[in-house]
């Protein structure tokens, strides 16, 4: 006794299905692998830069930002690096990109208003003296320069009332023939606080995108498993 089996295929419907989800669910799991892989290349640069900086702050430590992949892109991808905005200061892009290219430091913002106030060249930096007073990151405090550049007439808010006591006065010259900078005046003594010099330079240190480019393809293929098989059980649940 034989038994026929009749099977019928709807080829058509088949291939609308893997076209509806090569059209949904590759370019979900795609953005989804592209963020999580961001992310994890974001956190593995964070090591790497509070191994290769002296005492980084923690304003430098939280510089980096993730804009996650959007799967409406043509190409999804997700975009790691600095911050290019401050409410207050030096936004982390520009005092952090030489050290990840190399090359000349960008202006601060205090030279800038320095040099808006006519007290510093156009060509003429600052950089902490030997005897200036640091802060646990080894930097001058902001509230330092804020005191600085209040005492010169050249804070940043004008609104801001902030002057240095009596005791220190803070100024920009060359007192008895001295070195050209920024000075403190504390009864008789006169000490350096800032010295004015080129324009500095520095040497790559933080390898971002030797690190980031590592991280994505020791976790690409596991990352994009992953997401896909999220994406696979998301359209079966619908």
């Amino acid at each position: 006794m034989s038994v026929e089996v009749d099977l019928f295929l709807d080829i058509e419907g088949l291939t609308r299905q893997l076209d509806q989800f090569r059209r949904r669910q590759v370019p979900f799991a795609t953005a989804l692998a592209m963020t999580r892989l961001g992310g994890i290349a974001k956190g593995e640069v964070e090591e790497e830069m509070q191994r290769v900086f002296d005492r980084p702050t923690r304003y430098t430590m939280n510089s980096l930002f993730l804009r996650p992949a959007q799967k409406r892109d043509a190409n999804p991808k997700a975009v790691v690096w600095f911050r290019d905005w401050s409410p207050m200061g030096t936004a982390a892009t520009k005092y952090l990109t030489p050290e990840v290219h190399g090359g000349e430091r960008n202006t601060k913002r205090s030279e800038s208003l320095l040099r808006r106030r006519g007290l510093l060249g156009s060509e003429e930096f600052l950089v902490p003296s030997r005897t200036a007073k640091l802060d646990r990151y080894g930097n001058i405090s902001r509230g330092q320069v804020v005191k600085m550049l209040s005492n010169v007439r050249a804070q940043f808010d004008t609104s801001q009332n902030t002057t240095s006591s009596r005791k220190t006065q803070y100024f920009v010259g060359r007192p008895g023939g001295k070195a050209k900078g920024v000075w403190m005046r504390r009864g008789r003594k006169v000490q350096p606080f800032m010295m004015i010099t080129r324009q500095p330079r520095y040497r790559r240190r933080l390898d971002f995108h030797g690190v980031s480019e590592r991280s994505i393809r020791q976790n690409y293929n596991k990352e994009f498993g992953k997401a896909l098989a999220y994406a696979i059980a998301t359209a079966n649940r619908g």
